[in-house]
Order: C-alpha cells, then structure tokens, then sequence
C-alpha cells in the first residue's frame, strides 16, 4: 500500500468520525445554551467536561494535521481541506460552549476571548486554504 492510498483511507475514516464527534460537540452547545449545566452546584458535571476535552484535544491537531503534516501533503488541499476545517470548527464551538457556560457560572471572566481569537484565527486559515487553491488553478492553466 503506497502511502497516497494509506492517507486516503486515512482521510475517510476521519471525515465518517467527524460526523460523530459534530453530534458530540452540537449536543454539549444544546446543553449549555439550553441551560441545563447552570443547575450544578460546583460547575460542569464530569461528563460534559470530559467530551468537552476529550473533543477539543482531539480534533484541533488534527485538523491542523491535515493542513500542514508532511504525510497529508501527498493528498491534494481540495481533497483534505473540507474534513481539516470541520475538525478546526469543532474546536470553535467547543471554545464558544464554553464561553456560554463560563458566562453564566462565572459572570465578569471575559470568557469570549478566546473563541474571538481563535474565530479571527479560523478565518484567516479559512481564507488561506481556500485562497491557496484558486491560486494553483491559475498557476496550472493560464
């Protein structure tokens, strides 16, 4: 097996693991923006904490993986880029539950600076994988 065919099989088993961890990530931003973690005493429940973590160290890496590993580059961008940005979303909404949940635990914490930063960060890798792409369309026909 060449390694093109190993990271192709690569990439599809990680764009159906996506689907599953964005089911994760929508149900913990249903549960906070619904309230729910607000009635604990002592903050999140251990649960919600961990999937939070559990998704967020998982898929930030290797979202940027995918972007700028060595192995991925023997796959084309338009072939990665897609199920790259998912797993960068993911850490997204993941910063952005978050900053719901310390807002209504933690009043006063400016709990929105890092899903600004990290947005602001997000769409300037947006911007540049995109951007890349258009540029060796028009570097390879004139």
């Amino acid at each position: 097996m060449s390694e093109e065919e190993k990271y192709t099989r690569y990439l599809h088993e990680f764009s159906r693991a996506l689907l599953v961890v964005l089911g994760i990530v929508f149900t913990l931003l249903v549960n906070v923006m619904a309230g729910d973690l607000l009635h604990y005493r002592y903050g999140a429940p251990f649960g919600w904490f961990v999937l939070w973590l559990i998704t967020t160290i998982g898929s930030i890496p290797l979202g940027t993986a995918m972007l700028i590993g060595s192995g991925w580059r023997k796959l084309p961008i338009s072939q990665r880029r897609g199920p790259a940005m998912g797993y960068l979303v993911v850490g997204f909404a993941n910063f952005f539950s978050l900053a719901i949940f310390m807002l209504g635990s933690a009043p006063g914490v400016p709990a929105y600076a890092m899903p600004i930063g990290y947005g602001l960060v997000l769409m300037l890798v947006y911007a540049r994988v995109y951007n890349a792409e258009d540029k060796a369309k028009e570097e390879m026909f004139p």
